[in-house]
C-alpha cells in the first residue's frame, strides 16, 4: 500500500477501509491491520455480505500469532547493492515449502512491503508482513527456528538475540562488520555487483 493511500491512524474506521481497497486493488490475498472490537464487526458484516472471504483475529498484540515453526526472512535494506535478488529468494522460498516450512517476511515501510508482497506471491508457505513495532519484530524473531538476511541492522538483532542467522553480503566485508556471536554464517557474493545494482545470484541450495 503507497504512502498518501493510508489514512490518518486518527480514523481506524477509514485506515481499515482504505487498506481493504487499496489490496483489493492490487490483487493481494491477505491484508494486516490493528483490531479492535468495533473493527471485528465491521469485519463481520464485510464478510456476511460477500465483500471479504474471511477474517482471523489474532492473540493480543500478535505477538504469539504463529504457532508453527517458522523462519524469519530479512529481504529488504537500505542500500540496493545489498538487495538479493527476487529470483533468489522465491527460490529459496520453494526449498522452504517443499520441506514443510513457513517463512515470515517483515518489513519496514511500506514500500517494502510491496516488494515483499511480491516475492512471496504465489507461496502458501509464506507471510509478508506490514510495517510493525521494533519490538515486535524483535519477538517474533526470537521464536524463530533460523533467519536468513542481507546485510543490514536487523541482522546484528538477530545475532544479539542468539538466533542461528544467515547474513548475504556483497560490497560490505563481513570481516569488518559482519555479524557476531554463536551461529553466525556470512555468505558473501564473489561475483561484482550486476547491472540492476543487486547482489550476484547466491545458490538458495548453499542457504538452505
Amino acid at each position: 500500500v503507497g504512502k498518501g493511500e493510508i489514512m490518518s491512524f486518527s480514523d481506524p474506521i477509514g485506515d481499515m477501509i482504505a487498506r481493504i481497497k487499496n489490496a483489493s486493488l492490487r490483487n493481494y490475498k491477505k491484508v494486516q491491520m490493528p483490531s479492535s472490537k468495533f473493527k471485528i464487526k465491521i469485519a463481520d458484516v464485510l464478510k456476511n455480505e460477500g465483500y471479504i472471504i474471511n477474517y482471523n483475529v489474532e492473540s493480543e498484540n500478535g505477538k504469539d500469532k504463529f504457532e508453527k515453526q517458522y523462519i524469519i526472512l530479512l529481504t529488504n535494506t537500505s542500500q540496493q547493492s545489498k538487495y538479493w535478488s527476487t529470483e533468489g529468494w522465491r527460490s529459496l522460498l520453494a526449498k522452504l515449502r517443499d520441506n514443510n516450512l513457513v517463512a515470515l517476511m517483515p518489513s519496514g515501510s511500506d514500500k517494502e512491503y510491496q516488494k515483499t508482497c511480491l516475492i512471496a506471491e504465489g507461496f502458501d508457505n509464506a507471510i509478508a508482513l506490514q510495517r510493525q513495532p521494533l519490538l515486535d519484530t524483535a519477538h517474533l524473531i526470537s521464536k524463530s527456528v533460523a533467519v536468513v538476511s542481507v546485510d543490514t541492522g536487523l541482522a546484528h538483532l538477530s545475532a544479539a538475540l542468539d538466533k542461528s542467522t544467515i547474513t548475504l553480503y556483497g560490497p560490505t566485508n563481513p570481516d569488518k562488520i559482519g555479524t557476531m556471536g554463536r551461529q553466525q554464517v556470512h555468505l558473501r557474493s564473489t561475483g561484482s555487483i550486476t547491472t540492476n545494482h543487486q547482489l550476484p545470484q547466491l545458490n538458495p541450495g548453499i542457504i538452505f
